[in-house]
């Protein structure tokens, strides 16, 4: 038997008593009772035959255990992690600015970070993704397809139980297709700690932002549902499949929905765990894809690597702006890396002679037997570097979460230390990281310097706002009620004036999260014995949520804490629930989950073992059959939909919540209060599975999408709740809450005044600024419709408000040819009075209709002509001066120049050349003169050639085949240069334990030396290396350092310096090896 086989059994032993279901077997004595023969194990040891049998002992019970059993015992000198870190203690739950947007146009998302832990959280990153809704709420096992993820907010420091005020914008693609969308919200620290959602899950998400956008045409997306690894399925919504193959395929399919042929870039990029911190980037492939109009192309990328034991591969496709991503996990089952979940202080800053803790949770990555060489080293230092406290932890790391804990009184007062954690597996440090704390930073008012510097300036505040009041009262009496009079006070006394941008985060407040209202808990441990098998689940992370929506009548989004006249209509809705407003997950390991379900009583599926439920495949030993098979297993958690309903209304009159929608007036000045009221509810998990013979070793069982339709039919489907354990969500009330202010002598706002130059090319970004006054010196806002619905598709700004007379800006673009009308209004803050519409027309067109005028800016009353340098003007006939060889040379529309101008062709001679320009606009003709030093003016590439054949000027020679070059601009001169189509195909490195380094290999399609380039290419900017080196060993002479990165370059040079650069980066390894950065 081999040794991979070997390792392949030892692992069987570890899986058997995993997160997933594992199975007991009935005795077993000897190998053959578990499906094994002598020749199976003739490598074997005999303590390894013997733990083998052992693993397989367990007493089978038949019946069903009882419910709320507890969990599995902890190791010595370990604690239970959920005592300290608990996932989902941080939210982020945005609004979007509007409900309903439009392709091409801005949205911005405003809402809080709101930290849940008693201790601080820092170095933290809000990660959105934008997701299109399928659209009809259902289970789906792909989840909603990714149409966009970036960082929103980084370098964010949280105090104790703190809040930051945020606002994210995002500019919608023109080319977005219409539809629902889903801004979701993730929260990581330092790269690697999942506080909120898992970034490399589409299913297992933060808070969501719903909102929908009216497009255009459409653009090229990845088809969830045909992507494979090694010929099987992947579920997105599932466990990661296992796979032992040497290398692994991930395969997509694009899929272009317009009528035109698309060249889509695909960028394919492959980590460690998750694309979350620069150490786990392993590879990246970058490919170009022609898909023809409304047809498909199949795209892939092959992972070869072994070193890690759960591998993320993302590909990201991008078509007319449009991004489709998509990401995939697989875990190797011979490999099982250690790995750091979340280290932290229990309290912060230091206190002399207080005691307090320094914990950190940690897991390993795979279900085999849990490491036992495991060391964990907690250190906290002063900002000076001096130890504070030091921790170790030696001993076993299980898959299943687990933690550690150490307790200290400090001898001083630290406002500003640093904590490191550092993992080792064996003499191998695997994991690491290190958090500062810095009380400036995350709390000043904690800061002992600065306590006594705040009193003061609150003091100064409270003063100044006092003194604010009373002017405000005898000036404009009517204007100041009861109302906001205790408000200003409230605001002098108990408002910390930090300030808050992207970059640094100071400022909090307590708030109440918009949005949503949520349920969240967890299970230590579920386990059932049914169907002749004994199968658990650990750690069961449980979350369910409630959506909400409350905007006015006109579709603008309320938050929460606006002001409001009385009279006002509002709309309170209560948005339809989803299968992924339900998700479950265990918590260490590897794992994903599927959504739950919505099911009136919580009643079991129709029927087992279906696609949409299925969440992994592991092995089973049947007691009364002595054999081993593969187990495909399907949980379903359902949960009864609650009875919603409006409650606790104050000042606020509401009609009945029909389909989800109640309509209430404002009916008095005064706090306006209404509250959603979601009445109690349960759920339950159901189980299903299905075994398949024969056994075909743990490494590489068949996928669900290749098992034979005759052993899926021999499903065995649970009809009662799972383990006995159910689901019981409390009675769930969200509150909203604003303030209403009849305020007589409020006037609305001077209709805007819009100012832009009126013309645009198809998906060219268009700029234009509004400008509005309110009489009473009101704070304002601009609502902008772009499709005459009378309904605000962006505000600006996205959120807050701004000083009358302030200029904004915002920009919109359009697919399609035609004439566009922009609506402008402002409205002010006092009580929402808006101004009249003001209108914009833009036309879209590949011409300037105005020949250069601006019809909105400044133009030469005596000539009737653009006046030169003001906005809007631009030259329309080309360069005015003569044009040197290689220089670019721009005309816009030949229909612009006279009668006696002659058309310019390949191979004109321009010297002496001249025309005149003219248009409606301009009654003053211009002479615009224009001439090659030498040569003739090659249209192709955009300048002055030597001859007629030449079509790049900056070559030597002439050059007539224009298939081998690219035109692009030179960044360093601005000319147009003819560039060669090259590429790098791949650059790769093969591992070799025995060796501290690796060969490398490579493949490039690099321009012929007759073309008159030179190709330079280098490892890491070292000595030179040739253009290809094919051999999957390499040469010794290529040989590099293991654990860094490596960088190839390809420098294509033309007679005038360089002209382009290639550039691939690969890793080189040793397994086991620390990974330097």
């Amino acid at each position: 038997m081999s040794k991979f086989i070997v390792s392949t059994l030892v692992a069987l032993l570890g899986l058997m008593q995993a997160f997933i279901p594992a199975t007991a077997f009935a005795g077993a004595k000897t190998i053959e009772e578990i499906g094994l023969t002598p020749n199976d194990v003739k490598n074997f040891t005999k303590d390894q035959i013997q733990g083998l049998l052992d693993s397989a002992t367990v007493t089978y019970v038949d019946g069903k255990e009882p419910k709320g059993e507890a969990a599995t015992p902890l190791l010595p000198n370990t604690v239970n992690c959920f005592d300290n870190y608990s996932f989902g203690s941080i939210q982020a739950n945005l609004v979007p600015s509007v409900g309903s947007a439009v392709s091409g146009s801005q949205i911005t998302f405003s809402g809080n970070i709101v930290n849940g832990n008693a201790y601080p959280v820092v170095n933290g990153t809000l990660v959105v993704k934008i997701f299109k809704a399928a659209g009809n709420g259902q289970k789906n096992i792909d989840a909603d397809d990714v149409v966009d993820e970036f960082n929103a907010v980084t370098n964010v420091n949280l105090p104790a139980n703190g809040t930051l005020p945020v606002s994210v914008d995002w500019k919608i693609p023109a080319f977005l297709d219409s539809g629902s969308y889903k801004a979701i919200t993730f929260f990581v620290v330092a790269g690697k700690f999942n506080l909120l959602g898992l970034t490399f899950t589409d299913d297992i998400v933060g808070n969501s932002a719903d909102f929908s956008v009216t497009g255009e045409t459409g653009a090229v997306r990845f088809d969830k549902s045909t992507v494979n690894m090694n010929g099987g399925k992947f579920y997105f919504a599932a466990y990661p499949p296992r796979i032992a193959d040497d290398q692994v395929k991930i395969t997509a399919t694009l899929v272009n929905t317009t009528s035109v042929e698309q060249t889509v870039p695909v960028a394919w990029q492959a980590y460690s765990w998750d694309a979350q911190h620069e150490s786990n980037f392993i590879e990246s492939d970058i490919q170009t894809v022609k898909v023809p109009a409304n047809g498909k192309v199949e795209t892939s990328h092959t992972v070869s690597d072994k070193a890690n034991s759960v591998y993320y591969v993302r590909a990201v496709a991008e078509s007319n702006g449009v991004k489709s991503i998509i990401g995939t996990r697989f875990v190797r089952p011979d490999a099982n890396k250690l790995r750091i979940n979340f280290p932290s202080i229990a309290k912060f800053p230091l206190v002399k002679g207080e005691k307090t803790d320094i914990f950190s949770c940690l897991h390993a990555t795979n279900d085999m037997a849990a490491p036992a060489d495991g060391k964990l080293v907690l250190t906290l230092k002063d900002k000076v570097g001096k130890v504070i406290h030091s921790y170790e932890y030696k001993g076993p790391v299980t898959s299943s979460m687990m933690g550690v804990k150490d307790s200290f009184v400090p001898d001083a007062d630290y406002d500003e230390l640093t904590l490191k954690a550092e993992l080792y597996q064996g003499e191998a440090l695997v994991d690491n990281v290190e958090l500062t704390y810095d009380c400036k930073v995350i709390d000043p008012a904690a800061c002992a310097d600065n306590g006594m510097i705040i009193k003061i300036v609150l003091g100064i505040i409270a003063a100044l706002a006092i003194v604010f009041i009373l002017i405000l009262a005898f000036k404009r009496k009517p204007k100041v009620t009861a109302t906001s009079a205790v408000m200003m006070l409230i605001l002098a006394f108990g408002w910390t004036a930090f300030t808050s941008n992207t970059s640094a985060q100071n400022w909090w407040e307590s708030a109440v999260l918009p949005g949503e209202a949520r349920w969240e808990g967890t299970a230590p441990r579920m386990s059932t014995s049914w169907g002749g098998q004994k199968s658990e689940l650990e750690n069961v992370h449980i979350k369910v949520r409630y959506r909400t929506q409350i905007a006015k009548e006109s579709g603008e989004a309320l938050l929460g804490g606006e002001t409001l006249t009385p009279g006002t209509k509002v709309k309170l809705k209560v948005l339809p629930y989803e299968s992924n407003d339900i998700y479950w997950f265990g918590l260490g390991g590897v794992y994903d989950s599927p959504f739950g379900e919505w099911r009136a009583g919580s009643t079991p599926p129709a029927a087992g073992c279906q696609d949409k439920d299925y969440t992994s495949l592991g092995i089973s030993g049947i007691p009364t059959v002595t054999s081993v098979y593969h187990r495909y297993m399907f949980f379903d958690l359902v949960m009864s939909p609650p009875t919603a309903s409006i409650a606790e209304t104050q000042n606020l009159d509401c009609g009945a919540l029909v389909g989800g929608v109640a309509t209430c007036s404002v009916v008095a000045e005064g706090p306006v209060k209404a509250s959603f009221k979601f009445t109690p509810t349960t759920g339950k998990f159901y189980y299903s599975y299905f075994n398949r013979k024969p056994f075909e070793g743990l490494a590489n069982p068949k996928p669900l999408s290749q098992v034979p339709a005759a052993d899926r039919a021999a499903c065995l489907a649970q009809t009662e709740e799972f383990g006995g354990y159910t689901v019981s969500v409390p009675e769930i009330t969200k509150p909203y809450t604003f303030n209403a202010d009849a305020d007589p002598e409020n006037r609305a706002p001077t209709v805007p005044v819009v100012t832009g130059t009126g013309w645009a090319k198809p998906g060219q970004s268009y700029s234009f600024s509004s400008v509005s006054t309110d009489p009473d010196g009101d704070q304002i806002r601009y609502a902008v419709d772009f499709d005459s619905d009378g309904v605000a598709d962006t505000l600006l700004p996205g959120s807050g408000f701004v000083s009358s007379g302030a200029q904004m800006s915002t920009s919109k673009s359009w697919t399609a040819l035609g004439t566009y009308t922009i609506k402008v209004k402002a409205e002010d803050t006092p009580g929402g009075l808006s101004s009249g519409w003001a209108n914009h027309q833009v036309i879209v067109s590949e011409e300037d209709p105005f020949n250069g005028a601006n019809p909105n800016g400044t133009e030469d009353p005596a000539n009737n002509r653009c006046v030169p340098g003001s906005a809007g003007c631009r030259t329309s006939c080309g360069d005015v001066a003569p044009v040197e060889r290689g220089r670019t040379l721009t005309v816009s529309n030949p229909a612009l120049c006279t009668a006696d101008a002659t058309a310019m062709a390949f191979g004109t001679t321009l010297t002496g050349f001249a025309w005149k320009c003219q248009g409606p606009w301009q009654t003053v003709p211009q002479n615009c003169n224009v001439a090659c030093e030498t040569g003739i003016y090659s249209p192709i590439a955009g300048a002055c050639a030597d001859s007629v054949a030449d079509y790049c000027p900056n070559l030597d020679g002439d050059q007539t085949d224009a298939s081998k070059y690219d035109i692009v601009k030179d960044p360093a001169t601005g000319v147009n240069r003819c560039m060669p189509k090259a590429t790098i195909k791949y650059f790769k490195f093969s591992p070799d334990q025995a060796l501290e380094n690796c060969p490398a290999y490579w493949d490039t399609e690099l321009p012929d030396a007759s073309l008159g380039f030179s190709t330079v290419c280098k490892i890491n900017g070292a000595a030179t290396v040739p253009g290809k080196n094919l051999l999957p060993g390499g040469a010794a002479t290529f040989l590099q350092p293991v654990g860094r990165l490596h960088t190839l370059t390809c420098a294509i040079s033309d007679l005038e310096g360089v002209a382009k650069t290639l550039t691939s980066v690969a890793r080189c390894y040793r397994i086991g090896e620390q990974i330097e950065n």
